[in-house]
């Protein structure tokens, strides 16, 4: 650690991500959304229009109340 500790930086901020700009990779490469949400939320996204609230997200089938609580704390929708 002493030898790379001048190049590791520690934030407790989260980087949050916007669902309705976000692009699949970037959805993808969340830990807790991986390919099959991903593609989820892009196509609902493509159907019904941005989201309105997160709470919006969750009328994406595979969110169920677990997953949206695990998600709501990485995405926005502004």
């Amino acid at each position: 650690f002493q030898k790379i500790k001048e190049r590791v930086e520690i934030s407790d901020k989260i980087q949050k991500i916007n669902v309705n700009t976000a692009d699949f990779l970037m959805l993808k490469s969340h830990p807790y959304i991986g390919y099959k949400l991903a593609n989820s939320i892009i196509n609902y996204r493509n159907q019904h229009g941005s989201f309105k609230t997160l709470d919006d997200i969750q009328k994406i089938i595979l969110i169920d109340e677990k997953t949206f609580n695990q998600l709501s704390h990485y995405l926005i929708t502004n």
